[in-house]
């Protein structure tokens, strides 16, 4: 009887550290499988490294705008991202006021909005201006 006894606890033993490695095994590939699926730009950079630099370069865009009175402009920052990790950025910049700037302000205006630069060489961004 004993022996019987014996057979079950090895039994349970030898469940017990199949069912642990099996656990561990399972706990790293959805480990390894989130690791994977970070998204990496030019530069190899996650998102959140361009979440900053979108960021950053539209604040300087702001600054740019305020200086020319049409502070309260509407921008959208929108990105193509290509297969080897670089971006192209078309911001689109809406304000009723630039259909009443004359041609020099306007134009002093767009050369002042691509004379700043995006902190990425990598990324080339396409500026238009819009009037709603």
């Amino acid at each position: 009887m004993k022996k019987s006894h014996d057979m079950r606890g090895k039994g349970n033993r030898l469940f017990l550290a199949v069912s642990t490695v099996l656990v561990l095994f399972i706990a790293a590939c959805i480990t390894l499988t989130v690791q994977g699926d970070e998204k990496h730009g030019a530069g190899g950079y996650d998102e959140a490294y361009f979440d900053v630099l979108e960021e950053s370069y539209q604040d300087e865009i702001k600054e740019v705008l305020e200086e020319y009175g049409v502070s309260k402009s509407g921008m959208n920052l929108t990105k193509m991202t290509s297969e080897d990790g670089t971006r192209e950025y078309t911001l689109a910049i809406y304000n009723r006021r630039f259909e009443r700037m004359d041609d020099e302000k306007l134009c002093s205006l767009e050369q002042a909005l691509g004379s700043v630069v995006f902190p990425e060489e990598a990324c080339g961004v396409v500026i238009r201006l819009k009037w709603m």
